[in-house]
């Protein structure tokens, strides 16, 4: 039998599904596994309970003699979804600079307006 170690990890995002989507009482399941949050939000819009967005949830996927094992289905993003990704870490890095700057939350909010 082949050495069963983890090879490596990585971060993925799932959707969160329930059985009964009229009350939510029913069990939840994982809808979807995808390898961006924007691929992640994008298919939980209006898969929850009562045509709410469905919750999404950042979990690690682990791979075992050269396989990789995730909690679903792995879906890849979109053309679109990898732009709009590039677009919020760039946002986000910016973000993070002016407050090494010395920028207030507040001041920050003010500049998305």
């Amino acid at each position: 039998m082949e050495n069963e170690t983890v090879q490596d990890t990585k971060e993925v995002w799932v959707v969160i599904g329930n059985k009964d989507n009229t009350e939510g009482r029913g069990p939840l399941y994982v809808m979807h596994v995808c390898e961006i949050k924007v691929t992640a939000l994008r298919l939980s819009e209006k898969k929850g309970v009562m045509g709410s967005d469905a919750p999404i949830e950042k979990r690690r996927a682990v791979k075992v003699n050269n396989r990789w094992y995730y909690p679903g289905n792995l879906i890849e993003g979109s053309s679109e979804d990898y732009a709009e990704n590039e677009r919020i870490a760039e946002k986000e890095k910016l973000e993070q600079r002016l407050k090494q700057a010395g920028f207030a939350d507040h001041e920050i909010n003010q500049l998305k307006c």
